[in-house]
């Protein structure tokens, strides 16, 4: 019996191995969803080297059918250069063929260890096997751990495959074109049950054990994960003497078997029986009226330690109960209260002593605000289920005066040595201060972030003025120049003493308009550039397009590029920073003019303004080379930049800038045959 114990731990320890596994690959591939295959080969490696009895790791991604060329030109790329989704024909028929379509698709996409023998299998649809298709489907429909059929190995012996789906986390950014390593996947484990047990660990020739399905016959071949047989005895002797038979349920949900030894006792045991025991009832005899002698003079130490340990016991949980700072609260299965520690006594406002007795509704009345009036109350559940169970979310206390107190906490079942129900243990804490202090922690870190992102916007646009600061200079030098021009000409004319004063008076208001010029140019950098709060306002987009145009119209001539608007003539208004806007519209002018210049044909750049069912749409479009498909999925990615002297700052700043204002900001191809970039934005009518 103890050796069939034995064994069952180590069969248990072997299935709990090969959940705890998958779940730390299921963890790995949760939280980093942008692991590389080497990445997820060094853990897995490290696995199964830990582990022998766990084969190989693999992992499939969900493929649905119109991506599968999608997903074949990738794994081509990124897994071997003459992948492709593939099956595998049996009976006669035994080569691999293309996977005719379907719905889905599991293809095999990564494979540790990967032998030179075994890449061919790269590509298998494992779902079209009906012996996996059902565990895929289970895992995917629960988010469980789900198990295969056994089969037969190729290398010998039996095996199952281990199933987990691993979802995909949503994004925000535009879906396309699809990540296959971060889509829905499902990691999967082959299992040797050959090697669940090494020669070493098991206990003796004359053993046999027998692991199989649970709820199946243990006769059925389809049904057995593991059959070890034993040199048990044949003929006469075996009929004669007794087999011991040890069989027991492997608590394992995701894999649930049954487990069953059969031991056959020898007849070497058997023969020198009643020698020994002839020769050992004297002694036996003896030794038992000692024995009992001995007892009874042990019984009374024995009784009297247990009491001592007793009272240190319950002294040690009296003390621990009043030095944990959480409240706790015993009753009887009548549900009155037996016992408080000096937390809940201050939670409740109620001495132990006047609460001794009472019904626990009346010193503990609890609200589960946002439940059902009909739902069963915690203690109630936990005393007829004899389970633990947790106070509901949202759980208040109602205090004397009828303030609600936000607590957490859980019900215990107290059971006494047979099992029956000796009462509860309630235990809680309020959790006030704790949400007081997240939510402190909580506003310091938006504070910090918003300020981050403001220093970030001043640095995008001090970057752009940067590189406008040539045409900047022109754009001041013109009216500046005039000025200079105009002021001559009335000097010469006023000192001959013989000139018109209307032509004075001309030349004067002629260098007003332009100092006014020049003095709009230095207004507006200083309002683009200048560290400042946002402050939100009604502004009309039609003049923030204008403003983006005027200061960036050097850069517009310089490249001869061609501008067109369209708009309404009825104000398009918004609710935003205006200096943010126009940020963003800058830039992607500035983008349109940079990929323009790239092309020696007509450099055309159009802007598109619009309302449409309450949302203010706004699209820049040019002519230039355009954005490759790769390059669209990492656009607005921080740091990534195509152009040689780019920051790759200036896109992030604009989709944070346009998020942050209840909008989205999305890139696709021009029908002008380079690129599009149109945000939108809540419309406001006044």
């Amino acid at each position: 019996m103890n050796q069939s114990e034995s064994v069952y731990e180590l069969v248990r320890q072997r299935l709990d191995q090969n959940e705890a596994v998958l779940a730390g690959m299921a963890a790995l591939l949760s939280t980093f969803h942008d692991l590389t295959f080497d990445g997820i080969r060094g853990y897995a490696k490290e696995m199964l080297d830990r582990y022998p009895h766990i084969y190989t790791i693999e992992l499939q991604p969900r493929i649905e059918r119109k991506d599968l060329a999608n997903f074949e030109a990738w794994a081509r790329e990124k897994i071997s250069p003459d992948y492709k989704v593939k099956d595998f024909g049996f009976g006669d028929m035994r080569r691999w063929v293309q996977a005719p379509v379907r719905p889905v698709y599991y293809p095999i996409t990564l494979m540790e260890p990967l032998v030179e023998s075994a890449k061919p299998i790269l590509g298998l649809d494992v779902h079209a096997d009906t012996k996996f298709k059902l565990a895929i489907d289970k895992t995917v429909e629960t988010g469980q751990a789900s198990v295969s059929a056994p089969f037969d190995l190729y290398e010998g012996g039996r095996g199952y495959l281990l199933f987990k789906v691993i979802r995909r986390q949503q994004k925000k950014k535009v879906p396309e074109p699809v990540d296959f390593m971060s889509s829905d996947r499902v990691i999967s484990m082959l299992i040797h049950t050959n090697k669940f047990l090494s020669p070493l660990e098991w206990p003796s020739k004359k053993m046999s054990m027998l692991l199989y399905l649970k709820g199946a016959a243990p006769s059925d071949p389809n049904a057995q994960i593991d059959h070890i047989n034993s040199a048990n005895q044949t003929g006469l002797m075996a009929a004669l003497l007794p087999e011991f038979i040890f069989h027991r349920d492997l608590p394992n949900s995701a894999q649930p078997f049954e487990f069953e030894t059969r031991e056959q006792l020898s007849w070497e045991v058997i023969r020198p029986l009643p020698m020994l025991l002839a020769l050992l009832m004297p002694l036996i005899i003896a030794v038992m009226y000692a024995s009992l002698v001995n007892q009874r003079r042990r019984g009374k130490a024995d009784s009297r330690a247990a009491e001592k340990l007793l009272h240190e016991e319950k002294e040690r949980a009296l003390v621990t109960l009043r030095a944990i700072s959480d409240a706790v609260i015993t009753i009887n299965p009548q549900g009155q209260v037996e016992y408080l520690n000096p937390v809940a006594e201050q939670a409740l406002r109620k001495p132990l002593s006047a609460s001794i007795g009472c019904q626990i509704e009346k010193i503990f009345p609890v609200q589960f605000d946002l439940l059902p009036s009909h739902v069963i109350t915690p203690i109630t559940e936990c005393m007829s289920e004899k389970k633990i169970v947790n106070l509901a979310d949202n759980s208040m206390l109602l205090d004397e005066n009828g303030e609600k107190i936000l607590i957490e906490g859980s019900v215990s079942p107290l059971l006494d040595i047979d099992g029956a129900l000796r009462g509860a243990m309630i235990a809680f804490r309020d959790m006030g201060p704790v949400r007081r202090r997240a939510m402190t922690a909580i506003a310091e870190s938006e504070r910090r972030l918003q300020e981050r992102q403001l220093e970030m916007a001043q640095v995008a646009r001090l970057h752009t003025i940067g590189e406008m600061a040539s045409g900047l200079s022109h754009e001041l030098n013109q009216p500046l120049m005039a000025i200079q021009n105009y002021t001559r000409a009335s000097i010469r004319i006023l000192r001959k003493g013989q000139g018109d004063l209307t032509e004075v008076m001309h030349a004067l208001e002629a260098t007003s308009q332009q100092a006014l010029r020049a003095g709009e140019i230095i207004r507006r950098l200083r309002a683009f550039v200048g560290k400042r709060t946002p402050e939100e306002t009604l502004v009309d987009v039609r003049q923030t397009i204008q403003n983006s145009l005027a200061l960036t119209e050097f850069e517009l001539r310089e490249f001869g590029v061609c501008v067109t608007t369209d708009f309404p003539d009825v104000p398009i208004l918004v609710r935003v920073d205006s200096i943010q806007l126009e940020q963003v519209l800058v830039n992607l002018i500035k983008n349109a003019i940079d990929a323009v210049s790239l092309v020696s044909g007509q450099r055309v750049i159009e802007v598109h303004a619009c309302s449409l069912d309450g949302m203010v749409k706004v699209a820049v479009s040019d002519s230039g080379p355009g954005i490759s498909e790769e390059n669209k999925a990492h656009v607005f990615a921080p740091f990534f930049t195509a152009k040689p002297q780019g920051m790759g700052l200036g896109l992030q700043i604009c989709e944070s800038i346009i998020e942050s204002n209840d909008g989205k900001l999305l890139v696709s191809s021009s029908v002008l045959g380079g690129a599009r970039f149109e945000f939108v934005l809540p419309e406001k009518r006044s």
